[in-house]
C-alpha cells in the first residue's frame, strides 16, 4: 500500500484500530504479530466426532504456502485436474464480461472465488466495502467500478504475494479506479478498523480458510454499518468427510478441511449478532457445495 493509498484511507475517515499488535512490513503493509494458539476442527455426525487438532500458525503457513504457488506459477489450478477454474470459471459464476476482458487473462488465472457475490447485492455508489481475503484483486476491482468517488474499497489478505498483485492490477489495467481502492495484508479474524465503518463485506472462498470463523464473523459485525450486510460465498461440507482429507497437506489450504456444513455457517452467521440470514446454494459436487450466505446487521 502506498503512502497516497495511506492518506486516502484517513481522508476518507478511515481509522486503523491500533488496539492490536501490529508492525510495519513491505509496502506499508499491515501484518499480526499473535500468539499460537491451538484449534479444534469439529466434523460432527450422528455416529462419531472426529476432533482433528492442528496448529494455528501451522494452517496459516500452509494457506500461505499454496497461494505464494498460485501466484508464483500464475494458476489457481496446481493440481492440473481438468476442473473449471481462473477466467473459465468467474465466466461460469455470471462475473461481468466487460471486466473478463478489461483484466488480462494471466491475471484470471489466479481466480479461486467460490461463487459471485455481486450477484445477490445492489451496490449504492457511495459505499465503503471490505474485500475480505482479496486475494489478486478481483472482487475488489467489480466494487471499484460501483461506486464514485466518495466510495472506496478496501482489499486485505493474509498472502502479501497476492496484496502485490492486486496492487499491480490497478497500477496496470485499472489505473482509472485506482483512488478508490487501498490493500493491506491482515489477518481475516482480527479487522485493523474501527467499529461501523463498512457498508458492505464480501468473502470470496475465504472463510474456509479461517482457523477461528467465530472470532472472524464477529469481527466482521463489528465493523459493519448498522444495516450493513456480509455475502459470503464458500464451501459448504455436505456430509462427513472421508479419513484421507486428514493426511492431505493442502485440504485446508483449499477450503475442503475448513469448510462449514450450512447449519453451521448458519449459526456463526447468527451467532455473530447478524439478524437476517439468506443462504442460497450453488453446484454440488462429491462431499461439497458452494453456497452463497448474506447476513445482515
Amino acid at each position: 500500500m502506498s503512502l497516497l493509498h495511506l492518506k486516502c484511507l484517513w481522508n476518507v475517515d478511515f481509522s486503523l484500530n491500533y488496539s492490536y499488535p501490529l508492525y510495519w512490513c513491505q509496502y506499508l503493509s499491515f501484518w499480526f504479530d499473535r500468539k499460537n494458539a491451538d484449534h479444534l476442527v469439529f466434523h460432527n455426525t450422528a455416529i462419531k466426532v472426529d476432533i482433528v487438532f492442528f496448529k494455528r500458525d501451522k494452517m496459516k503457513t500452509q494457506v500461505k504456502k499454496v497461494y505464494r504457488r498460485c501466484v508464483q506459477r500464475g494458476s489457481s489450478n496446481l493440481s492440473g485436474v481438468d476442473i473449471p477454474s481462473g477466467k473459465k470459471l468467474a465466466k461460469e459464476f455470471g462475473y461481468p464480461s466487460d471486466l473478463l476482458k478489461e483484466i488480462p487473462a494471466s491475471h484470471w488465472k489466479t481466480f479461486a472465488g467460490c461463487g459471485n457475490p455481486w450477484l445477490h447485492v445492489k451496490m449504492r455508489p457511495k459505499w465503503r466495502v471490505l474485500d475480505l481475503g482479496c486475494g489478486t484483486g478481483i472482487d475488489t476491482a467489480v466494487a471499484s467500478k460501483s461506486l464514485d468517488k466518495t466510495g472506496f474499497v478496501v482489499g486485505i489478505d493474509l498472502v502479501f504475494e497476492m496484496v502485490k498483485a492486486s496492487n499491480a492490477l490497478f497500477n496496470s489495467y485499472l489505473c482509472s479506479e485506482k483512488g478508490k481502492v487501498s490493500f493491506l495484508g491482515a489477518e481475516g479474524e482480527y479487522l485493523p478498523f474501527k467499529s461501523h465503518v463498512f457498508d458492505l463485506v464480501v468473502s470470496n472462498g475465504v472463510l474456509s480458510l479461517l482457523p477461528d470463523k467465530r472470532v472472524a464473523l464477529e469481527d466482521v459485525y463489528r465493523v459493519l454499518k448498522d444495516g450493513g450486510r456480509v455475502i459470503i460465498c464458500d464451501l459448504v461440507r455436505l456430509c462427513p468427510l472421508p479419513e484421507y482429507f486428514y493426511d492431505l497437506e493442502d485440504s485446508w489450504a483449499w477450503c475442503m478441511l475448513g469448510a462449514p456444513t450450512k447449519l453451521e455457517l448458519k449459526d456463526l452467521l447468527k451467532n455473530a449478532g447478524f439478524s437476517t440470514i439468506r443462504f442460497t446454494w450453488g453446484k454440488t459436487f462429491h462431499y461439497f457445495a458452494t453456497a452463497t450466505a448474506i447476513g445482515f446487521k
